[in-house]
């Protein structure tokens, strides 16, 4: 199973998030991971580098992350109202 971290940005984000957006945020988060990793597994490498930029939107947020197949670490950078996010 994959560990969630996040970074002391997103930390304070949650803060002021609901209990169960950030839970469902995890387990989405695990769940796109473990499907990333058998596609890895099972497949041509799914990318040339261990770490992955990546994003997820949910309950009107988005959550970036960082993504590590070797060490099977998700790292929440920064989450932002969808309004508020730029990219």
């Amino acid at each position: 199973m994959y560990r969630v971290e996040f970074s002391r940005a997103a930390q304070a984000t949650i803060a002021k998030i609901p209990r169960d957006v950030v839970q469902r945020a995890e387990e989405m988060l695990r769940a796109m991971a473990d499907t990333a990793d058998e596609i890895d597994r099972v497949a041509v490498p799914l990318v040339p580098a261990d770490e992955l930029k990546l994003m997820l939107h949910t309950g009107g947020l988005r959550f970036q992350y960082l993504l590590n197949l070797s060490t099977k670490t998700i790292t929440v950078t920064s989450i932002t109202g969808l309004r508020d996010a730029v990219g």
